[in-house]
């Protein structure tokens, strides 16, 4: 029976049921920074939308300042709960609902990214493999800004995919910029360089051209200008419209209070304590080992068939799908890497863009994952046991 329904449907069907008995259960993320969130949700769906900007800290909450307004985030991560919760849904629930939705778009992004390439029966291996490394489950029901980031930024990623074909989806990138910002803040800038890896590789795919020729073609010039301006000013726009609605809720300014302690107390203060050399590389040190760790076991079997191939390294196959989900990745390591507050979930969507790399390597070199991959193919019950799971 499962085998005659498309697979588009069961997700859908499977993300109505997990919602539906996330929102009638009693059910408390022990995250910390998940139970402010929702804190947030809760004290802000029954106010007039005009402050839905402008969240407080509570009296609960140590180091909060004077006037108890939160400046050192923007609202983006709890905006899309607040909605949910002003329509009706749990408030302690909505955003654990938004967060379930955003990882299911994301996947559907990857899987997307990777057609663009592959076929799409090859592409489909992510849609059940990358539900099975750690981050899938312990990231799942969650209230943090994670999987939305994850989100945009892939929106991002496969907008610029899909630019080598028509100039439209630039929309798609700014679009991709504005949610990171919104969500995370200044590392939306991460989102152009990734961007412009994405459409590089793509369209060397698209036009058997040599990078030579990439760098002299008008086309990808002026593309590449607008993937590095057209967000920029997309969330230079935001950003001061943001400003006018905090200010007008407030009195206060916003951006002001959030340089100070967001860049320059968190970041650059701390770094200035460190060995720059010796700080930077170590801080690498620690999100390539948490990238392998967070990939597993797909970066694992890598490894494995690296070590079984070893003396033919020359016949393994190098795709341009595997290489835009690695590149793509490397950005958030090196870029976060810079900084010494360092945390997992800072390179968040860089664990499933490396274990798609993976499992596209896998694909392309190991026969025997290819095997496995068509019999779970044509069991469409082992993909509901991996959705559950």
């Amino acid at each position: 029976m499962l085998k005659k329904i498309n697979p588009l449907a069961i997700w859908v069907i499977l993300f109505a049921i997990a919602s539906t008995v996330l929102l009638q259960s009693d059910f408390r993320s022990s995250s910390n920074d998940s139970k402010f969130y929702t804190y947030l949700v809760g004290q802000l769906y029954q106010q007039p939308a005009a402050q839905w900007i402008a969240p407080k800290w509570g009296d609960n909450y140590w180091g909060h300042p004077p006037d108890m307004y939160i400046r050192d985030h923007l609202v983006g991560n709890i905006i899309g709960g607040v909605i949910l919760a002003r329509m009706g849904l749990n408030e302690n629930h909505a955003l654990h609902v938004l967060q379930m939705l955003y990882q299911v778009l994301s996947l559907l992004l990857l899987y997307s990214i990777a057609a663009q390439f592959m076929a799409k029966s090859q592409a489909s291996t992510l849609m059940w493999t990358l539900l099975l490394i750690p981050v899938a489950f312990t990231y799942s029901i969650r209230a943090n800004h994670e999987q939305g980031m994850m989100f945009f930024n892939l929106l991002a990623v496969y907008s610029s995919v899909r630019l080598v074909g028509s100039g439209g989806w630039f929309v798609g990138v700014v679009i991709g910029a504005i949610g990171t910002f919104l969500i995370k803040g200044f590392p939306f800038v991460l989102v152009i360089p990734m961007c412009l890896v994405a459409f590089y590789i793509a369209y060397i795919h698209k036009h058997s051209c040599g990078f030579k020729k990439l760098i002299a073609n008008r086309e990808v010039i002026y593309k590449s200008i607008g993937m590095g301006v057209l967000p920029l000013m997309g969330v230079v726009l935001v950003a001061y419209i943001y400003e006018q609605l905090y200010t007008r809720a407030t009195g206060l300014e916003f951006f002001s209070e959030y340089w100070r302690v967001q860049i320059m107390e968190r970041s650059v203060e701390i770094a200035a304590k460190h060995s720059f050399i010796v700080q930077k590389l170590s801080n690498f040190k620690y999100y390539v080992l948490r990238t392998i760790y967070y990939s597993a076991p797909w970066s694992l079997a890598v490894i494995g068939v690296l070590i079984a191939q070893r003396k033919k390294l020359n016949s393994v196959v190098v795709s341009p799908t595997f290489l835009l989900f690695l590149c793509t990745g490397l950005v958030y390591i090196f870029a976060f890497s810079v900084f010494d507050r360092t945390a997992s979930r800072y390179i968040f969507p860089t664990f499933y863009l490396f274990s798609a790399a993976m499992v596209v390597f896998l694909w392309e070199n190991s026969p025997r994952f290819r095997k496995i991959h068509r019999q779970i193919e044509t069991q469409r019950a082992f993909q509901v046991a991996a959705w559950i799971w």
